[in-house]
């Protein structure tokens, strides 16, 4: 009994020991069925509110086409249109937080990253990016840094979240707020969390390379799902640890190698916008789907095996 006392207090110091309310809506406890039609409303208002502004700020000008957030007409408007996603994608993240957050720490996380993908919908594909950089490598380089930018607000929101979220008290840690209860396996720190981090993406690069054989909208942004969210479950069987982040962090590493390497000559065909090579399939994926659907089938997968745990 003393042991499982000395993990729960540990616990409150991660993540997965911290919650927001034990109300969603203050309307209905956080269990159950009414727990997913918390998190369905918040994906909804995340998707509500990314599609209003863009499409009032008719971002991408031409629906289909474009993609990158950094390859706009000029360099001021490439500023200005990733600065307003930053913004989106955090006031997102404190709005699904809001309506779900008593469910699962990463909710407003998860809502945020399901109203980015909605940038990715209006936007074309790798192939139209290559078209419009010319079919030159150079354009991965852009790309790596526009990721590097969004992979830097997800980390900042995350933080962001631990700051202005409350530890729960033993009374109150329920099974749903918990990422791993004592004796579930779930083992704390870097060295478990590097490792978890690395079978991640080393899974994540392999299923990608099997889903995605083309830079298709449909399939580019269902590979990355797939990918992370299996990608997880099979990271969290070999090296469990409470905080998602050491998860969702994976795809957006993966998809920094894809670009480097295409960015490096690794990949051909460029210049007809269909690139091939060994890791290929890992370029192919846009930003965007790197920074929605890999973090959120990520945090999805997070919460399949870590509920499992808790029963």
């Amino acid at each position: 009994m003393s042991s499982e006392t000395s993990s729960d207090k540990a616990d409150l110091h991660t993540a997965a020991g911290r919650q927001f309310g034990a109300w969603v809506l203050r309307i209905w406890r956080p269990y159950g069925f009414r727990a997913r039609v918390g998190l369905l409303a918040a994906a909804i208002a995340c998707v509500a509110v990314f599609g209003f502004v863009l499409n009032r700020m008719q971002t991408p000008r031409i629906l289909g086409f474009d993609g990158s957030l950094l390859n706009q007409n000029s360099a001021g408007e490439s500023v200005i249109v990733l600065l307003v996603t930053a913004v989106l994608l955090v006031v997102c993240v404190m709005l699904g937080t809001a309506i779900a957050g008593a469910i699962r720490f990463e909710a407003g996380l998860f809502a945020g990253c399901i109203g980015l993908a909605i940038f990715s919908l209006r936007s074309g594909t790798m192939q139209s990016v290559l078209f419009e950089a010319g079919g030159s490598a150079h354009i991965y380089w852009k790309l790596m840094v526009e990721l590097l930018c969004l992979a830097a607000v997800e980390l900042a929101i995350w933080n962001l979240l631990i700051m202005v979220s409350q530890p729960a008290t033993s009374a109150g840690h329920s099974s749903t707020e918990s990422a791993a209860k004592p004796g579930s396996g779930a083992s704390p720190g870097w060295p478990m969390g590097l490792a978890a981090t690395g079978v991640q993406m080393i899974s994540t690069a392999v299923f990608l390379s099997i889903f995605c054989q083309a830079a298709t909208k449909n399939q580019a942004m269902a590979a990355v799902l797939i990918g992370s969210l299996l990608g997880t479950m099979l990271a969290y069987l070999l090296a469990p640890v409470r905080q998602s982040v050491w998860y969702w962090i994976g795809p957006l590493l993966v998809g920094l190698i894809g670009y480097g390497l295409a960015a490096t000559g690794f990949d051909r065909n460029l210049a007809i916008g269909t690139p091939t090579g060994t890791w290929a399939a890992i370029a192919m994926p846009l930003p965007v789907d790197y920074a929605s659907m890999g973090t959120a089938g990520a945090i999805l997968g997070f919460w399949f095996l870590s509920k499992s745990a808790e029963e």
